[in-house]
Parts: C-alpha cells; sequence; structure tokens
C-alpha cells in the first residue's frame, strides 16, 4: 500500500490509541472527529484495505463469526510514526523551516 487515503490514516491513528476496538467503536471514534457519519462502505473498506496491507489485524471478538476487533501491527505503527513525524516539520513551532520573526 503506497498511500494511505485520509479515511485510512484516521483508522490506524484510531487504532493507536484503542485498545481492540470493533468497527462499530472505530466508527464513533470517527464520526465524533469528523462531526459527520461515516458509512459502512466507507469504514469496512479501509479497514478490509489496511488489513490486506498488514498495518491492521482483525480477530473475532469472543470466537464471535460476526463480530471483530482490530488492532494495528507494528507496521501499523510505524506508518503513524512516520507520518507524523513529517507532517511535524509544517508546523510553524516545530518547523526548521521557520522564518525568525522580528518582534
Amino acid at each position: 500500500m503506497r498511500q494511505l487515503s485520509a479515511i485510512q490514516r484516521d483508522l490506524l491513528y484510531a487504532l493507536v490509541g484503542l485498545k481492540q476496538p470493533s468497527g462499530q467503536e472505530l466508527r464513533t471514534e470517527l464520526e465524533h472527529h469528523y462531526g459527520e457519519r461515516v458509512a459502512n462502505g466507507t469504514l469496512y473498506s479501509g479497514l478490509k484495505q489496511l488489513v490486506n496491507a498488514g498495518l491492521v489485524q482483525k480477530q473475532p471478538r469472543n470466537g464471535s463469526d460476526r463480530s471483530f476487533v482490530y488492532t494495528v501491527t507494528e507496521a501499523g505503527k510505524q506508518r503513524v510514526d512516520s507520518h507524523i513525524q513529517w507532517a511535524s516539520q509544517f508546523r510553524p513551532d516545530q518547523s526548521p523551516h521557520t522564518a525568525p520573526t522580528n518582534e
């Protein structure tokens, strides 16, 4: 998986902070963040692609064949860390490229 969509990236971020959430728990988290409904197709397609890319693991919840929990893999954590490191260079208060202010 070369590039992540915004929803895939946000799913990874949520998975780093949550302990084995279900798809519904992830949906609730994203809907709270976005302030709007997240469609089933969008959520589960994003999760499936992350699982297929080896960034997320999907496991049955309590032996169920209809309910699953998701965990971020080490590769997924590295992807999040890499994105955070890249994005932080563009924050004015942390960027080494920021010009000095004349105050």
